[in-house]
């Protein structure tokens, strides 16, 4: 990342040579990027969870209309 393209308050304590005020951002930065990937993997397990829902209904109503040999149906048996 090039100098210029620092945000604002960086570049100021990066001109300034406050280290300890980089350090606390650097922190900052850290902590928002941990907590974007747990919302991050939150949000996939919501997706998987979503879509093996879907697939149980789908295949729940796919069984709904299958009659056994036998002729009882598969919903007697459930």
């Amino acid at each position: 990342m090039s100098f210029e393209n620092l945000p604002e308050a960086v570049q100021d304590a990066r001109n300034r040579g406050d280290h300890n005020a980089l350090s606390r951002m650097g922190k900052k930065g850290a902590e928002k990027v941990a907590q974007n990937r747990s919302r991050e993997r939150i949000i996939e397990e919501l997706r998987t969870a979503k879509i093996a829902e879907e697939l149980q209904k789908k295949l729940h109503d796919a069984n709904e209309d299958i009659v056994p040999p036998d002729g009882d149906e598969v919903n007697s048996l459930l």
